[in-house]
């Protein structure tokens, strides 16, 4: 199966630096998290998460694994926001054949060993 970088998706609807509007934060606390600096956070991957990571970090191109991790935050963080529980998610083909059909919740992670 072809994949298209994530980089390469067409983001004409969205200004340059942009950043997607956060769900249920005001502001202001939008803001101070902006300000803020960087802050480093160490993780222990097992072996076989840590080959997923990299796998997936050349799947979508990108430059490193905090990239990754940040882009699969985004993606979390939408779906939580914005998914119910209860929501069938279907991923239809380009020929609108359905390839799969499950229930959101598995995708939440319940009992999640990593």
């Amino acid at each position: 199966m072809a994949s298209q970088s994530y980089r390469q998706k067409d983001r004409s609807h969205r200004e340059e630096g942009s950043v997607p509007e956060m769900p249920e934060q005001s502001e202001d606390s939008l803001q101070d998290a902006k300000k803020r600096p960087k802050e480093r956070v160490q993780l222990d991957f097992s072996a076989e998460a840590l080959y997923r990571l990299d796998h997936l970090k050349t799947h979508l191109d990108a430059s490193t694994r905090a990239e990754v991790i940040r882009l699969a935050l985004r993606l979390l963080e939408w779906f939580a926001t914005e998914v119910p529980e209860d929501a069938m998610i279907t991923v239809m083909g380009k020929d609108e054949k359905l390839l799969a059909m499950f229930k959101a919740k598995l995708l939440y992670g319940y009992g999640s060993k990593e």
